[in-house]
């Protein structure tokens, strides 16, 4: 049978998701409940009306932004919600998508690993009780995302026998349409009501980020989109998952978060004392045949 080789090159808009920028960009939504209908039309935004909210819920819904248009459309639509009288509400939420297609497949793990080892940091500091919300499920709890690399390691372990060597029949394949019930850890059908969603991977070309509460404040929607940004950017410049572990181990998680330009209110100290080292080591632990850094093998 022929062997599949996926090199660790590849970009992930070739195999799992739609390419559609090839550049570093950002999606934002922003649900607000007690709004008056919107009437003018905006720039950079979307509205549609979210059932799962009270009172006139809305959620605006950007167009792919570069971070140097983040200010203004954030302001833009600030304005807008203020005008129809938008409430941030307990119930809402700030959601961001940041486009990972333009990513190798090693440059996306390094990008996951990253925000994993500070997303117990990031639920204290910026959507602290929301870990307990069914809509925005941590990492360090997701069984759903536990089973799906558990699965996916099974599969690497027993191999999988096929001619086909078409990308389209790898994605569907890992993806779980030919395992029925299973769910994959990029399949589009994993439960997306997880802090980093990544059914949105197959579906937008994207990771969501899930667990930040809704604002009227322009100053931290921007800073958490361009936080999450950072982190990408960041992780790019490890040579490798192991590399980001070492710093980890070496510096502690207070270096991580000044390098991504933020520096957490939190002492030292009570971070380590955090749970991301077992949903890192989870993470990093996932698919071993990747982390030779040069390719994956289905035999």
């Amino acid at each position: 049978m022929d062997k599949i080789v996926v090199d660790m090159d590849t970009k992930v808009g070739r195999s799992l998701c739609r390419q559609r920028f090839t550049t570093q960009r950002v999606g934002l939504e922003l649900e607000y409940e007690g709004c008056k209908a919107v009437t003018d039309p905006l720039a950079n935004w979307d509205t549609t009306i979210d059932h799962s909210l009270r009172s006139g819920g809305l959620e605006f819904v950007s167009r792919p932004l570069l971070a140097a248009n983040i200010d203004n459309a954030v302001g833009e639509v600030l304005e807008a919600a203020r005008t129809v009288g938008a409430k941030a509400t307990k119930r809402c939420g700030l959601h961001v998508h940041v486009n990972v297609g333009q990513l190798t497949w090693g440059e996306l793990y390094k990008y996951i690993l990253y925000y994993v080892l500070l997303e117990p940091t990031l639920f204290k500091e910026f959507a602290d009780g929301r870990e307990m919300s069914h809509f925005c499920v941590p990492t360090w709890t997701n069984t759903a995302l536990t089973q799906a690399l558990y699965e996916d390691n099974l599969t690497l372990r027993n191999g999988i026998h096929t001619q086909h060597t078409d990308w389209v029949y790898v994605r569907d394949h890992i993806c779980g349409r030919d395992h029925g019930a299973t769910r994959r850890l990029f399949s589009p059908w994993t439960p997306k009501y997880a802090a980093m969603n990544l059914s949105s991977i197959a579906k937008f070309g994207t990771l969501e980020f899930r667990q930040a509460p809704s604002s009227l404040d322009a100053s931290f929607i921007s800073f958490w989109a361009k936080l999450l940004l950072n982190i990408q950017t960041e992780a790019l410049k490890y040579d490798g998952i192991k590399d980001i572990l070492d710093d980890y181990y070496d510096n502690g998680l207070f270096t991580l978060c000044e390098k991504v330009g933020w520096e957490p209110l939190m002492p030292a100290d009570e971070m380590d004392q955090l749970d991301a080292e077992d949903a890192a080591c989870m993470i990093a632990g996932h698919m071993p045949v990747l982390w030779n850094e040069l390719k994956w093998e289905m035999k």
